[in-house]
């Protein structure tokens, strides 16, 4: 029996003292139940279209932990010179994210990489994107609105932030499939969102720059449904061409 503790466990254990010495008990403890549900959420079954909605709300779903226990939400909008520089700052940054992932994008959306996605139901589809968007939201609120307090060090508060929303994805279960792109993307969104929010005070902002980062994922679902349900003919004949991708990836 292998009693090792794994180097992500390692992380996770680690992770909830700084919480503790920054913050007050309770993030520490709303941070811990999250590693725990995000650790567990894969054993609730995937093969039933009920169980496998329950699972998908429950990965984005327990980020409103805090907010489901008393604290506000509030959407009041900053005043619009902070507005237009967080929106700025935030498509600057999404331009950026674009232009790092143009080959992969130029590939996936061109109509030989559409042809060789996988099958997914249409309800599995439309889950793929209710949880693009439902994470989108509920992120922003829990590492945004929830852990930073604009009334303390911004610099501080900007850098936890960040560091905790890439620890959230760097612990799933599934953060294997991640390539160093990704986890980067996620290091620059987390700063910018965080930064944004100290600027700003506008969660929105927030929520549409994650948003925008998670469109190209979005976008492929849609060409995923076209793919298999509006233009399977058209697809299939491409899989049994010769066409060639010129595309280093």
């Amino acid at each position: 029996m292998n009693n090792v503790i794994s180097f992500k466990q390692s992380i996770a254990y680690i992770s909830i003292l700084p919480l503790m010495l920054i913050y007050e008990k309770e993030k520490a403890f709303l941070w811990v139940i999250i590693l725990f549900s995000l650790g567990n959420i894969r054993r609730i079954s995937y093969k039933n279209n009920f169980t496998y909605f329950l699972r998908m709300t429950l990965y984005f779903g327990i980020y409103l932990a805090p907010f489901i226990l008393g604290n506000k939400i509030c959407f009041v909008m900053g005043r619009n010179q902070e507005m237009v520089t967080a929106a700025l700052i935030g498509c600057l940054a999404v331009a950026v994210n674009y232009m790092m992932i143009h080959k992969r994008m130029v590939f996936y959306f061109s109509k030989y990489g559409i042809a060789m996605l996988g099958h997914k139901s249409k309800y599995r589809i439309a889950l793929s994107i209710y949880n693009l968007i439902g994470a989108a939201i509920c992120e922003e609120l829990f590492f945004r609105m929830y852990l930073i307090d604009v009334e303390s060090n911004h610099y501080v508060q900007i850098v936890v932030s960040a560091i905790y929303f890439f620890l959230a994805h760097y612990l799933l279960p599934w953060s294997e499939y991640f390539n160093r792109r990704d986890f980067l993307t996620q290091i620059v969104i987390g700063c910018v969102n965080a930064y944004i929010y100290v600027i700003s005070g506008s969660i929105l902002t927030c929520i549409c720059v994650h948003l925008m980062a998670n469109m190209p994922h979005i976008l492929m679902e849609i060409r995923r449904y076209e793919r298999f349900y509006i233009n399977p003919g058209k697809y299939d004949c491409i899989l049994d061409s010769t066409e060639r991708i010129d595309i280093d990836l």
